[in-house]
């Protein structure tokens, strides 16, 4: 069985020009399905990059598998426009359908310091008698 397993990324560049078209052309021939693209922005950058003093950062969530992944990556790399890049896998969060989960779940530290603490004429007896 040759099956592939689809996971999803997350995929930061930085290029020289505005158009994202090139990019969308690598993810196109690796068979990746583009599930959000960020609008692109301006940037300075904080050291020059290749002479560049300003680039086009934007980020894109596509699901490939990770053989292909391999692939856009070394595509990306070569890219004239590119300037940057970072692929990150995305960790899913596990659901459960337990309904809310509240009774399961353990009290947070913070709640149990606020129940331990001592209301507010407590606290000032205590100080009373500290100062004494």
């Amino acid at each position: 069985m040759d099956e592939k397993i689809i996971t999803q990324f997350e995929v930061n560049v930085l290029t020289k020009e505005e158009s994202t078209e090139a990019i969308l052309r690598v993810f196109k021939a690796h068979k990746a399905e583009v599930l959000s693209e960020k609008p692109v922005q301006k940037i300075r950058l904080s050291y020059d990059i290749k002479k560049q003093q300003y680039a086009f950062f934007v980020t894109f969530e596509i699901s490939v598998s990770r053989d292909e992944e391999r692939a856009i990556r070394k595509d990306l790399s070569e890219a004239e426009q590119v300037i940057r890049l970072l692929i990150t896998e995305k960790k899913e969060k596990k659901t459960t359908d337990k309904g809310t989960g509240e009774a399961t779940k353990k009290p947070s530290r913070l709640k149990s310091a606020l129940q331990a603490m001592l209301p507010n004429e407590a606290l000032e007896k205590k100080i009373e008698e500290i100062l004494q």
